[in-house]
């Protein structure tokens, strides 16, 4: 798991903001050269959204605000990001060996 975040019940901010490096250079993506950003997040095996819209700079930061009700429930969510670079080209983050998703922790 490459991000883990404490967040309390209800709390919209601060934004889900992992920055995503390229695991054989160390180096962050331009995700400015994206055609879209996309976050997924689960809480076990339940779905909180999918494909939400994202945005994403040149140093790989994504930035997706939080909304609704999506911190609302004591409990782990898991978030996986989505990039589609040019030609539909879609690559997933994280990837092993970093984790299969980034945490945010919601506590009472």
């Amino acid at each position: 798991m490459s991000l883990s975040t404490v967040m309390h019940v209800g709390d919209l901010e601060p934004p889900f903001r992992p920055v995503l490096v390229n695991r054989t250079t160390g180096l962050p993506y331009d995700l400015s050269t994206a055609t879209s950003v996309k976050v997924t997040c689960t809480r076990g095996t339940t779905s909180v959204f999918s494909l939400r819209s994202a945005t994403g700079n040149s140093a790989g930061q994504v930035n997706m605000a939080w909304s609704g009700t999506d911190t609302n429930t004591v409990g782990e969510l898991h978030l996986v990001v989505v990039v589609e670079w040019t030609a539909a080209r879609v690559q997933t983050f994280p990837a092993e060996p970093e984790g299969n998703y980034f945490v945010v922790n919601v506590v009472a």
